[in-house]
């Protein structure tokens, strides 16, 4: 008897302190309890405060009517380019620098920020087909690559809702269908210099593990935010501080399911080789239904990174074989002809390292990446899902085919 009753005793010891162990990891996840993480260095000066002037410049446009449209009525574009002229400047002010984006209190309030250089590639998009309209193609190509850069440096710590805003300035930049025209007219001297800028602006890219470290960091930031942003929009003054006490409870074993996935996340994206995409699957802990959800929104978001990774590449090698075109009058046989008098290297596909897919066809040429699926289909499209901006694509994961320049918009 006396066993039974030391045994019961031992029991309820052991529970009470996996509650205690409980109560207390509850605690040290609490999100609204964790304190910002540590600010990296910022660089000085830094093109973010001339960013930042730009988009506090920037003037959006409306359009009322169809055929008002900036990219097709030369009068409204150029009143447009007109108001944005010192938006423009002070944004070209800051590619003379490096950028660092500045630790803030309220990530939701600087979504803006984002939002405003996003319209900023807009009106970049509407000052090259001004340009283009002009015969100045070379200037309609730079204002292009302006349009990649500001997208590839506000990628740099952006948490994940911004990244999107920044991947659409990249997207914008590199639209094939106005790209390849406006190639076509440079000599041999400006396709060389476009590609040269280009080169360095892609070896700026933010890779997916980086963005991934950011996301782990900010998350609780962010469900902070939305927490306190619920409350304030709240009709409901019996509902004040509902939606923060919600995270106070709530928000611990999310986050420690987030966490876990993220984890894992970063872990399996460390086994690639120069930066590619592992070829293994992502060994996503099996954590529920709702653990299936947050790993697949994490995997996605690292997909969309690499097959804009995997844009840039073919935009980069598009220009410098136009370089080589407009010097030798046909295409090269190999893209590490490129090499070193047009590139430094031969861009490379970022789904598995090696170098992207080529190969001439007489007057034309087939570019691609493996995309994805990672496996080589020879340059067939794989299947769009869909497009966001103009030059945004996302493309069916799996054996559906290759992200293809030249066949599919990227």
């Amino acid at each position: 008897m006396k066993a039974v009753k030391g045994c019961a005793l031992a029991g309820c010891a052991t529970f009470l302190a996996l509650l205690v162990a409980l109560w207390l990891a509850w605690r040290a996840g609490d999100p609204l309890r964790k304190p910002l993480p540590p600010a990296p260095p910022l660089p000085v000066p830094n093109a973010f405060d001339d960013y930042k002037r730009a988009a506090d410049l920037v003037y959006q446009y409306k359009a009322a009517r169809k055929d008002e449209d900036p990219a097709d009525n030369a009068t409204v574009r150029r009143s447009v380019l007109g108001y944005n002229a010192e938006a423009l400047k002070a944004l070209r002010a800051g590619f003379a620098h490096d950028y660092g984006l500045p630790q803030a209190e309220s990530l939701i309030a600087e979504s803006p920020y984002f939002g405003h250089c996003s319209a900023l590639a807009k009106v970049l998009g509407y000052e090259a087909i001004e340009h283009e309209a002009n015969g100045r193609y070379a200037a309609a190509i730079d204002s292009q690559l302006d349009a990649v850069r500001l997208g590839v440096d506000l990628e740099r710590g952006a948490p994940y809702l911004d990244r999107e805003l920044a991947r659409s300035a990249q997207a914008s930049g590199r639209a094939r269908k106005f790209v390849e025209a406006r190639l076509a007219h440079l000599d041999a001297k400006a396709a060389t210099a476009a590609a040269r800028r280009l080169e360095k602006i892609v070896a700026g890219e933010t890779l997916p593990i980086e963005a991934l470290r950011v996301d782990r960091a900010v998350a609780p930031w962010v469900l902070r935010d939305m927490g306190r942003q619920a409350d304030a929009e709240s009709k409901d003054p019996a509902g004040a501080a509902g939606a923060e006490r919600v995270l106070r409870l709530g928000g611990p074993f999310l986050f420690a399911l987030y966490d876990a996935r993220i984890d894992a996340m970063i872990a399996w994206t460390a086994t690639g080789e120069h930066g590619a995409k592992p070829s293994t699957p992502s060994p996503y802990p099996k954590l529920a239904p709702a653990g299936d959800l947050v790993g697949g929104v994490i995997s996605a978001e690292v997909d969309r990174q690499w097959i804009d990774h995997a844009a840039n590449a073919m935009f980069l090698a598009a220009v410098a074989l136009q370089a080589w075109h407009a010097q030798h009058g046909h295409w090269p046989d190999k893209l590490d002809a490129l090499v070193p008098d047009i590139l430094a290297a031969v861009p490379q596909d970022p789904f598995d390292g090696a170098p992207l897919r080529y190969r001439r066809e007489g007057d034309k040429y087939v570019l691609y990446s493996v995309g994805p699926g990672q496996t080589d289909h020879g340059g067939t499209a794989a299947q769009q899902l869909y497009g966001g901006a103009p030059g945004q694509v996302f493309y069916e994961p799996g054996p559906a085919g290759d992200c293809v320049w030249g066949v599919t918009q990227m």
